[in-house]
């Protein structure tokens, strides 16, 4: 299990009489931003909030998971921020550090993903819809603070479902009035019941899919930085894991093979590959023929196997 670094508020609330003396709601998000709030009345009735007195003197944790390091990460040196722009809103397509990927939506709709994909919200569509016709509002505050997340999202030069996962939670909020009159429909308690399990089940296993992935590539980053914190200062080539290596700090010099000729793979680098990542008609793309080209060569000697699929080699003369 990761350490991950926090940041902590004090927050004292009192959401019957929606005072905080702190005033403060910390949205976790990859830029770790709190957001004041006043909780109006009419929100407090729809939520059911009557009796309730929350939050006195408790520390709201915000871990910095979004955009991954070992001990600490300078956000601002995160390679995908350098490469924030507008135009990513409307592309789908982006090279970053020579990696070229293409994504089926542009930013501008994946991000609204949290609404409507069905790892998050199976039917996200009919709460819209039935928010619409209700009109209910989430303090303004929120609104703004969830849309500037969004908005910085959407301006990075690449897709991950899990910088979606801040804005889960308000986008619930905001369903809530929906589910409320979408679930009492059903007029009978075994009715609601037999609705709950199979909602319930159907989303764990969509969640499942969605996640597994993020997970998976989370350990295999931790797993190989570790590896190679114990490795010989030198150079390290390899591709896609690029980014999230230089995050771990790793005491290599990270090249990325997009960029790098076969002439210039000297004696004693490292090479960090997984061929089971390429697909047939990716076999002609540069880390794929330079590690192809070494390999026919005897240029490498093997050192380490790592999780799915991951291979480390010296290169010789």
């Amino acid at each position: 299990m990761e350490n991950f670094p926090q940041q902590s508020v004090d927050v004292t609330c009192n959401l019957r009489s929606g005072s905080c003396r702190s005033n403060a709601v910390c949205h976790l998000s990859a830029v770790t931003s709190c957001v004041t709030y006043d909780m109006d009345s009419r929100f407090e009735e729809i939520l059911g909030i009557t009796d309730l007195h929350l939050c006195h003197h408790h520390h709201l944790h915000t871990p910095s998971i979004f955009f991954k390091g070992q001990e600490g990460l300078n956000l601002l040196l995160h390679p995908w921020l350098k490469e924030w722009s507008a135009l990513n809103l409307f592309s789908s397509t982006f090279e970053l550090n020579g990696n070229p990927e293409q994504y089926t939506l542009p930013n501008i709709a994946f991000v609204i993903s949290t609404l409507l994909h069905p790892g998050y919200c199976l039917i996200g569509l009919l709460f819209i819809i039935v928010s619409l016709r209700l009109k209910f509002r989430l303090p303004l505050s929120w609104v703004i603070s969830h849309f500037l997340f969004l908005l910085f999202i959407a301006g990075l030069p690449a897709q991950n479902l899990r910088y979606l996962l801040p804005a889960f939670p308000i986008a619930l909020l905001a369903f809530y009035p929906a589910y409320e009159l979408i679930i009492f429909k059903f007029r009978t308690r075994n009715q609601r019941v037999a609705v709950y399990v199979v909602a319930v089940a159907i989303q764990i296993l969509l969640a499942i899919k969605v996640i597994t992935p993020v997970i998976k590539y989370q350990q295999e980053e931790y797993v190989i930085a570790a590896s190679l914190k114990l490795k010989p200062v030198t150079t390290l080539n390899t591709y896609a894991i690029d980014p999230a290596l230089r995050t771990y700090e790793i005491p290599q010099e990270v090249v990325n093979m997009w960029s790098t000729p076969d002439m210039l793979y000297m004696n004693g680098d490292l090479l960090l590959f997984n061929k089971t990542r390429f697909k047939s008609e990716d076999k002609n793309f540069v880390p794929y023929k330079s590690y192809v080209t070494l390999r026919n060569q005897g240029r490498l000697m093997f050192l380490n196997s790592y999780p799915n699929g991951w291979e480390l080699y010296r290169i010789k003369q």
